[in-house]
């Protein structure tokens, strides 16, 4: 499933040694995993064959499903969703782990402003080094709208980059967009 979304065989193989993801043996769902320490706290279920998603009873967003840097880094890039964490990662291949990845297991329409998700502010809590925050959210109405809102909320503390896709509504879409690209100029 993840391999016919473009995700790279190198993202999936690096998240399923370190305990990320597995695939549900009864319903064969894909299940991205989020951490505190070594505990496990957060899962999103996204079906391989239909549209079901849901988080697993009991999960913490605060630990949503992430990729630590493999070194110290001053920046995270953030996600709607696991699947657009993973895209980015399948583009930036090689280097994917440069900085930290976060999804932030979907945002929502608010009137609120300033409102930052609660997996993106735990984060930048247990990580006080974090200076930069690139936005990489949707290209709908409700994934611009957090993009304000979350620039508005912490551009006085984080230099904060709105980075959304180049093409496409998120991330897998700008993934797949250029795959198909690449694939008709061979």
């Amino acid at each position: 499933y993840l391999q016919s979304r473009g995700i790279s065989d190198a993202v999936i193989d690096y998240c399923i040694d370190k305990g990320l993801l597995f695939e549900d043996a009864q319903y064969h769902n894909c299940v991205f995993l989020g951490f505190d320490g070594d505990t496990p706290k957060y899962g999103a279920v996204r079906s391989t064959v239909s549209d079901f998603k849901r988080e697993l009873t009991g999960s913490d967003k605060r630990f949503s499903f992430s990729i630590p840097a493999e070194n110290e880094t001053d920046t995270v890039h953030v996600f709607e969703a696991a699947i657009d964490l993973l895209s980015y990662a399948t583009m930036e291949y090689g280097s994917f782990r440069k900085d930290e990845l976060l999804s932030l297991a979907g945002v929502y329409g608010t009137d609120k402003a300033k409102d930052i998700p609660l997996a993106l502010k735990a984060c930048l809590e247990r990580n006080p080094h974090l200076k930069t925050v690139c936005l990489h959210l949707d290209n709908d109405e409700v994934g611009r709208m957090a993009a304000r809102h979350i620039t508005e909320a912490l551009s006085d503390q984080y230099t904060v980059l709105d980075q959304p896709p180049k093409s496409g509504k998120d991330y897998n879409d700008y993934l797949m967009n250029s795959i198909r690209r690449r694939d008709a100029e061979r």
